[in-house]
């Protein structure tokens, strides 16, 4: 094939990888949308950074992969992997800042007014501040575990898209003056946590806390610098049905390999500094084009659970009550209303239930032999 020739037909083709991406830009519009309650906003601006986590999980640790393997063949867009992944690093920064430039300048100073209200420590008020100490002491610093981690030695087993505390520790002379060590965040304490004496809902995240008061979990040594940081870790693995063996097995070994796999993302807070960067980075084994400084709270994904919060019907969109389906009467068979022909849904506007209604019903009938 001439070389004409193939530039003409890779440019019939989208690259599978930058289109997951153009998606969460669309997505990331929703969010951007003045006209929209700000919850809903918000809800939006969570997808974003949800999406984002499963394409680094699985797309990104796949092209990870390929690239460690030697392989560069082009996909039908002519992209290898080097390229695509150099790609994704430019398009995924860009994303990254408007996320956040949304939330912060946005969505957030509207849910200020509408009473919810992100507090960072130093805007706490005396009784607040004491309620957060109150809340270290009786259930963050019970499960708070802080390992040492100096740099000659294996860097401990961190969860992918767990939170976690880089904290730089005055040392001796002779290690440089500093020490390393990290604190998981703990993932059974809920991360937005409720502030007293304020009207609707304050809240101070549970990371911040633990920051405030990350001294007293090294008793004796001066704290330097704490980082609030998140690593994602390759999950493209599958696993071989047609394969003789153990299915329960392999996936135990799937499972495994996940949380031991190699980091294909740092995300690290912008205000950390060039030393705490560059070793994790060495620790974790991640290229700068790897790491990304992110100029607010990191796991945007969690702040969806804000959306069910009671009393802010007036911060979202009215529910929508699906409509009933006269061809689909409640009493009448599903069966009986497919054989008089074919039946065309809409949803979210129409109701659901007759789908729910022929799968209950196909699962009850001894003559169907399979649903797919």
């Amino acid at each position: 094939m001439s070389k004409d020739k193939k530039s003409k037909d890779e440019a019939l083709f989208l690259n599978r990888e930058s289109s997951w991406i153009e998606f969460d830009f669309r997505v990331l519009q929703q969010a951007e949308d003045a006209s929209l309650p700000p919850l809903e906003r918000l809800k939006f601006a969570a997808i974003t950074a949800s999406n984002a986590d499963e394409f680094f999980m699985v797309r990104v640790g796949g092209l990870k992969m390929l690239q460690r393997q030697g392989e560069e063949r082009p996909d039908p867009a002519g992209l290898t992997p080097s390229e695509q992944l150099a790609e994704i690093s430019a398009r995924m920064r860009e994303l990254v800042e408007r996320q956040y430039a949304c939330l912060q300048k946005e969505i957030e100073p509207a849910l200020r007014k509408g009473g919810i209200r992100r507090l960072r420590m130093e805007e706490l008020n005396a009784a607040q501040l004491r309620h957060a100490e109150a809340m270290f002491e009786d259930f963050i610093f019970p499960v708070a575990t802080p390992v040492a981690t100096p740099a000659e030695a294996e860097f401990p087993l961190l969860a992918g898209l767990g939170l976690a505390l880089y904290v730089r520790l005055e040392g001796p002379p002779e290690e440089g003056g500093a020490r390393h060590a990290l604190v998981a965040v703990p993932k059974g304490l809920a991360r937005f946590l409720t502030l007293p004496g304020e009207a609707g809902f304050a809240y101070v995240l549970l990371e911040e806390v633990l920051r405030a008061f990350a001294g007293r979990l090294f008793p004796g040594v001066a704290v330097k610098e704490c980082a609030v940081f998140r690593i994602t870790r390759n999950a493209d693995m599958g696993v071989r049905e047609d394969l003789a063996g153990d299915l329960l097995a392999q996936m135990r070994e799937v499972l495994t390999e996940r949380q031991e796999s190699d980091c294909v993302r740092l995300e690290i807070e912008k205000d950390a500094s060039k030393e705490a960067q560059a070793f994790l980075r060495a620790a974790l084994k991640v290229d700068a084009a790897d790491t990304y400084a992110v100029p607010g709270p990191l796991d945007l994904a969690a702040f969806f659970r804000l959306a069910s919060l009671a009393g802010t019907d007036a911060l979202k969109i009215e529910p929508w009550a699906p409509q009933a389906v006269p061809e689909a009467p409640a009493a009448e068979s599903m069966f009986d209303v497919l054989k008089r022909g074919n039946l065309l849904l809409l949803h979210p506007y129409e109701s659901y239930d007759p789908v729910l209604r022929l799968l209950q019903e196909a699962a009850d009938d001894p003559n169907v032999l399979a649903i797919k």
